[in-house]
């Protein structure tokens, strides 16, 4: 699929030391600190923080949420393609601890991993695009820990047998091969036959 090199794009979701100026890093960090210990005195937890982060003036609202075990990548690929308004990038490495929904004009050209904020290729490099507000959340209440515009990330499977969330190593197999399952249903059938 060739995207081209430009398309206007509204939202960036990933982690926000991609796009966040360098210079003012430090200053995007000391405001999630304060807004994190305002969240857990007001309401009981830390995320998510809706940053008010101004640039030229302008003030934008960034949507921060933790990455569950910190660094890494939360991949897509299996359902990003149909998410609401979705333009590129089908996965979110993570390098601050830290996952958001960053508005276009909040997005710096000096943020020492991006250059261009207007070339699709490299802003989707750093995490996913979208024409409309994405939907985030993430927790270990949520069905793999981190959800987009309501899909779970790659590593999520069902049990073909009850439906139950499970990991690809969660799933059982008997001794012949024939029967599977998750540690919620998993049943030998095989076991009965041979009697």
């Amino acid at each position: 699929m060739n995207i081209p090199k430009y398309y206007a794009y509204e939202y960036y979701a990933g982690d926000p030391c991609y796009v966040i100026d360098d210079s003012r890093w430090g200053e995007f960090c000391d405001l999630l600190w304060f807004c994190q210990a305002e969240n857990k005195k007001d309401y009981g937890h830390e995320y998510p923080v809706y940053l008010k982060w101004v640039v030229d003036d302008i003030p934008y609202t960034i949507e921060v949420w933790d990455s569950p075990n910190g660094d890494g990548t939360w991949k897509f690929s299996n359902t990003v393609k149909e998410m609401r308004g979705w333009i590129a990038g089908t996965e979110m490495g993570v390098d601050a601890g830290l996952l958001a929904i960053v508005p276009y004009g909040a997005i710096s050209n000096d943020s020492g991993t991006c250059s261009d904020k207007d070339n699709v290729k490299e802003i989707s490099d750093l995490g996913i695009i979208f024409t409309d507000e994405p939907t985030l959340e993430t927790g270990m209440h949520v069905v793999g820990e981190v959800r987009l515009n309501d899909n779970d990330e790659d590593n999520v499977m069902y049990c073909g047998n009850c439906g139950d969330e499970m990991h690809e190593y969660d799933e059982m197999y008997c001794d012949n091969g024939n029967c599977s399952g998750c540690y919620h249903c998993y049943e030998c059938e095989c076991e009965d036959e041979e009697e």
